[in-house]
C-alpha cells in the first residue's frame, strides 16, 4: 500500500492502484509508481511494445539521484526505444532514421506550478546546451552521449525527411484549465 498520498482523485488513484497491480510495482512510492504510469501512457504511444520488458521503466528514468527538472528521456529510431549506442547502430542499416525524443516531467499536485514548469524547460534546454550550465546527472550525461552520436554526419544524413522531434510533457493530476499568464509561460517555453 502507498504511504504519503497526494493524489486527491479517487479516478486516478484507482488506475494507478491497477497500473501498481498488473506491474507489480507494490513497493514504490505513490510519486514514483505516478511517474511510472505517466511513462506508460506517453510512450506507449509511440511504441505499444516498449513495457514488454519491465526494465524499461528503470532504463528510461533519469531521476534515481534527485536531477534537476527532469524525471524521464526516451530516444525513439523509426518509434523503436533506443537504449545504447549499438541501437544507433542497428538503425543505421535501416537507412532511414525517423527520430523522436521524449521529455516527461510528472507531478502529482492537482495545480500547474508554473515554476515547476520553467524548471522543466530549462532543464531540457540545459540538456541541450553544447556546454551544460547545470551539472547533468549520470542518466542523463549517459543521454546526452546518445543524442550526440544520433547527431553526428555519418547518422544525421540518415534521418528522414521529417525533422527529428522532441516531445516535452508536463504530467500532472489536475484539470486543463489554465489562465491566461499560465497559457502565456507554455507558448513561450
Amino acid at each position: 500500500m502507498m504511504n504519503n498520498k497526494v493524489i486527491g482523485n479517487r479516478i486516478i488513484l484507482g488506475i494507478l492502484d491497477e497500473f501498481e497491480y498488473d506491474f507489480e510495482f507494490k513497493d514504490d512510492k505513490e510519486s514514483k509508481s505516478f511517474e511510472k504510469l505517466v511513462n506508460y501512457v506517453v510512450l506507449s504511444k509511440i511504441d505499444p511494445e516498449v513495457f514488454s520488458d519491465s526494465c524499461i521503466f528503470d532504463s528510461v528514468d533519469v531521476d534515481k539521484k534527485g536531477t534537476f527538472g527532469i524525471d524521464t528521456f526516451a530516444l525513439f529510431i523509426n518509434d523503436n526505444l533506443i537504449t545504447s549506442i549499438a541501437d544507433i547502430e542497428q538503425h543505421q542499416k535501416t537507412k532511414r532514421m525517423d527520430i523522436r525524443i521524449v521529455f516527461i516531467q510528472t507531478k502529482r499536485s492537482s495545480s500547474f506550478d508554473s515554476g515547476d514548469f520553467l524548471k522543466f524547460t530549462t532543464a531540457v534546454e540545459n540538456f541541450f546546451s553544447s556546454e551544460p550550465s547545470i551539472p547533468l546527472s549520470e542518466e542523463l550525461s549517459y543521454c546526452k552521449e546518445l543524442v550526440d552520436e544520433l547527431f553526428q554526419p555519418k547518422n544525421a544524413r540518415l534521418f528522414s525527411n521529417r525533422k527529428p522531434k522532441c516531445d516535452l510533457y508536463f504530467a500532472m493530476t489536475g484539470n486543463n484549465t489554465c489562465g491566461e499568464s499560465v497559457s502565456g509561460i507554455i507558448a513561450q517555453e
